[in-house]
């Protein structure tokens, strides 16, 4: 088994790292979903912005950052041979896309603002 020492920005709690450390395969199966869904929130918000070249800018990167880990975690599970997982909705990302105002500028903020708390969380 590999090792990686990773910085955090804050201490991982004993009750969370039990229950990760339980089931590794759910964690892993878990975390590739949300690596692929996040390289892919930064790419759709690069595509529909495209006059804001900052944003797009900013969301390629981060869709190539998070794509790469995708492809790390990826690996793992292909050496621990388990069995490809489809992509489940996350009630909490549902009712928080459901705050999101539908007018224009207000839009372009909130789909910022809800990506921005559910990459915090994560």
């Amino acid at each position: 088994m590999r090792t990686t020492n990773i910085a955090l920005y804050t201490e991982s709690s004993a009750q969370w790292l039990n229950a990760v450390l339980s089931d590794m395969d759910v964690f892993l199966l878990d975390h590739a979903a949300n690596e692929k869904k996040a390289s892919g929130v930064a790419l759709n918000l690069a595509a529909h912005y495209p006059d804001k070249y900052d944003l797009v800018a900013a969301m390629i990167d981060l869709s190539i950052e998070e794509l790469s880990h995708y492809r790390e975690v990826f690996k793992l599970i292909r050496e621990r041979q388990l069995p490809p997982q489809p992509d489940r909705k996350d009630a909490y990302v549902n009712q928080l896309r459901k705050l999101i105002r539908k007018d224009s500028r207000p839009y372009f903020l909130d789909r910022l603002l809800i990506a921005g708390i559910i990459s915090a969380r994560g």
